[in-house]
C-alpha cells in the first residue's frame, strides 16, 4: 500500500490525516480527538530503515507507539492515543515559573 491510499481510506472513514513524514502520518480522530501515528510501507517486503527504528522506539518510549501498516487490513489495527486536557491556566503558571528559575 502507498501512503496516498491509506490516507484516502483513512478519511474517507472520516479521520483526519496529517503528513508529516517522520513517521509517515498523523491519523486524528475528530469525534474525541485521539490520534495515532502511521508508517506506511509499500509491500510485505518493505523493512523499516535504522532511523525508523531508532525513531519508532524514541515516541514508543514517549508514550506514543506507531502502527505499521502493509495493507489496508491493517489500518484496522492502528492504536490510537487518547486526546490529554489542556492544562489549566494554574498549571501553565506554575510551569512558567519552574523553567524561568
Amino acid at each position: 500500500m502507498d501512503e496516498q491510499t491509506a490516507k484516502g481510506l483513512l478519511r474517507a472513514t472520516g479521520y483526519e490525516v496529517f503528513q508529516y513524514g517522520w513517521p509517515d502520518l498523523l491519523v486524528v480522530r475528530p469525534s474525541n480527538g485521539a490520534y495515532a501515528f502511521v508508517e506506511v510501507k509499500g509491500d510485505n517486503h518493505s523493512s523499516l530503515t535504522n532511523e525508523q527504528i531508532v525513531m519508532h522506539a524514541k515516541l514508543f518510549n514517549a508514550g506514543l507507539p506507531v502502527t505499521v501498516v502493509r495493507c489496508a487490513e491493517d489500518l484496522e489495527c492502528v492504536t490510537f492515543i487518547p486526546r490529554q486536557p489542556a492544562p489549566t491556566p494554574p498549571l501553565m503558571a506554575a510551569l512558567r515559573r519552574r523553567i524561568m528559575k
